[in-house]
């Protein structure tokens, strides 16, 4: 999808004002353009490009996520994507199992639980992802072409991306 400045984009969950973003968190002390729990996703997203969600699905029960998935679908514009990025599974069962080196230990449990720093019950973690089972909920969803790319944000080694497409 070639971006102009008519492109609507949606970032969601990064809790913080994007320069060419329309942000939504769901912390109402968040400094974004609109305070929501999702779901449901709300009808100003409707017609949206891309949206965006950048370590925030784990932070939902997969019966939420499943549903959002498919609402993102719903509100995507004709060749719209979606964008994940998100900690995974693989990542901590190889952390825990001593697979990976003692430095990573701590990423497994983090991939898990979330962060405990933030003392923060909305940085605890709900469920956990893998590339395969989220594209299975995608293409459950309504996306039928989907990309893993090597994530951008966080820690690469640990994450993935995904990026899923509506069909136009």
């Amino acid at each position: 999808m070639a971006e102009n400045a008519t492109t609507k984009k949606v970032d969601i969950g990064s809790g913080k004002k994007i320069s060419g973003w329309i942000t939504c968190d769901a912390n109402p002390r968040a400094k974004v353009d609109v305070i929501s729990s999702l779901p449901p996703v709300p009808d100003v997203f409707k017609d949206t490009d891309v949206f965006r969600l950048i370590h925030v699905l784990e932070h939902f029960y997969r019966w939420d996520a499943v549903t959002l998935l498919g609402q993102f679908h719903d509100f995507l514009t004709p060749g719209g994507q979606l964008v994940l990025e998100l900690p995974n599974l693989n990542s901590a069962i190889d952390a825990l199992s001593g697979k990976s080196g003692q430095s990573k230990r701590r990423w497994g449990m983090w991939v898990l639980y979330g962060d405990p720093s933030h003392k923060n019950p909305l940085y605890g973690h709900r469920w956990g992802w893998t590339p395969e089972t989220l594209t299975a909920e995608l293409e459950a969803a309504g996306f039928r072409r989907i990309i893993r790319e090597r994530p951008k944000f966080h820690v690469p080694d640990r994450d993935f991306r995904l990026v899923a497409f509506k069909d136009k």
